[in-house]
């Protein structure tokens, strides 16, 4: 690759070439010098017009200006990050309570059923009976083999306690014994007989039959024997309305009125608790429908008065569901209570 000269290095070389033109012109005009004696050959004569040899000069590296920069404009500073605030620490969450596990219903309490029995009348062995009279051998034959089968009798008031009059719970097998009307021979023929046993009976008493002295029925003085006895429990059977001409029990009466109904039933009803408690002074808790028939405007006055009633409906009653409008079987000497009960 060929070398490229400047200008400038040019110029040296002809300054050069004259510089050695002028030397020579100079050597030539002077004196020759007196001839030397020949000396030997063993010096040459130094040739003459010996060329000059410059020495070669590196061209001249002219520096070329770099180019302007175009000026940059400064970087914008970068914002200044500012730390966010650490986090106060929060307390740990308290662990949220387990739910409580929902209580499992209570299971339904097995029936406790109840057979109630209901006797009127007693005549002495050897009488001939009726469908409301029985024997005193019936009764005694009826309530030996209740008591040679475990069943307890129970009154009323021990139904609607939950437990029995000596404060034990109730047994499993209950019967309950019940007298309508209050005869007599409740008190002659089948107190005694309960007492053998160790049984006890419900009596629903007819309020006006011993106001007047009706023959055949207790009087009061009887019924306080009877009652401290600790064999019985005075009910009612209303005071005037049991059966007589035109009225039947708390049934209503041919077109009349709820409020008349509500007002003859809640006056006779009233009175019967109300003479009982005065000639015995207990409380009456029982009812014993006439004849067993109910009215649906008469339930208010049941509430009112009584925990315990009972109507002529057969069958047993689980007590569970209530101690209102219980039913009953009728004993008679064909019908024993053995027949009902099992």
């Amino acid at each position: 690759m060929q070398k490229r000269f400047s200008p400038f290095f040019a110029l040296l070389c002809v300054l050069a070439l004259l510089i050695g033109c002028t030397a020579a012109s100079s050597t030539a005009d002077e004196p020759s010098p007196p001839p030397q004696p020949e000396q030997s050959n063993t010096q040459d004569t130094a040739p003459e017009n010996i060329p000059v040899i410059l020495p070669e000069i590196e061209p001249e590296v002219v520096p070329q200006p770099k180019p302007e920069l175009e000026p940059q404009p400064e970087p914008e500073p970068e914002p200044e990050v500012i730390p966010e605030p650490e986090p106060e620490p929060q307390p740990a969450p308290e662990p949220e309570p387990e739910p409580e596990p929902e209580p499992e219903p209570e299971p339904e309490p097995a029936p406790k059923l109840l057979t109630t029995l209901m006797y009127h009348d007693f005549i002495e062995s050897g009488t001939p009976p009726t469908d409301w009279v029985v024997t005193a051998e019936t009764f005694r034959e009826d309530l030996q083999w209740l008591k040679g089968n475990g069943y307890t009798t129970v009154l009323p008031r021990e139904l609607a306690a939950g437990q029995l009059d000596n404060g034990e719970p109730l047994p499993e097998k209950l019967v309950m014994l019940t007298f309508d009307d209050g005869y007599t021979s409740n008190l002659t023929i089948a107190l005694p007989i309960l007492q053998e046993f160790g049984a006890k009976a419900a009596v629903a008493l007819i309020g006006h039959h011993i106001d007047t002295g009706e023959p055949g029925f207790l009087t009061w003085e009887q019924c306080r024997t009877m009652q401290a006895s600790g064999c019985f429990e005075f009910g009612s059977h209303t005071y005037d309305h049991h059966i007589r001409e035109g009225i039947t029990g708390v049934a209503r009466l041919d077109g009349e009125a709820q409020d008349a109904y509500t007002v003859r039933i809640g006056e006779d009803i009233a009175k019967s608790v109300e003479v009982i408690e005065a000639q015995l002074g207990a409380n009456v808790n029982y009812f014993a429908y006439p004849l067993g028939k109910v009215d649906p405007w008469a339930n208010d006055i049941m509430a009112e008065h009584f925990t315990v009633t009972v109507t002529s409906k057969t069958g047993k009653a689980d007590i569970n569901d209530g101690l209102y409008r219980l039913p009953r079987y009728n004993v008679t000497e064909n019908e024993r209570a053995a027949l009902f009960v099992k």
